[in-house]
């Protein structure tokens, strides 16, 4: 994410499995309440939706059923998501995203 490699830890569900299939290599997020980075998929994916409650930051999930979500600062929440997995080292994520669009690339 805007040079700096980071590892996502997928969680064990169809979501994360499909979303391999489908993320396209490079792709560019928006950032949404100063908290988060959200990229609409070009397709849905299979949902496992649960009230989480609360985030962590490096918290990879699933808004509704194609809208792709990582989190750069923990956050209470009353929404609920499918969970997708989430990003080891995440400690560095406020300072890399910042409050801008990022763009991601996929690397195998």
């Amino acid at each position: 994410m805007n040079g700096e490699v980071f590892e996502l830890e997928l969680a064990d569900n169809s979501t994360a499995k499909e979303l391999l299939l489908i993320v396209p290599d490079r792709f560019t997020m928006r950032d949404l309440h100063q908290n988060e980075k959200y990229y609409d998929l070009p397709q849905s994916l299979p949902i496992h939706e649960e009230q989480v409650n609360r985030i962590e930051t490096g918290d990879v999930m699933l808004y509704g059923k194609n809208t792709f979500v990582i989190f750069y600062q923990s956050v209470t929440t009353d929404y609920s998501y499918t969970r997708i997995g989430h990003i080891r080292a995440a400690e560095k994520l406020a300072d890399q995203l910042g409050n801008d669009e990022v763009v991601v690339e996929r690397v195998d």
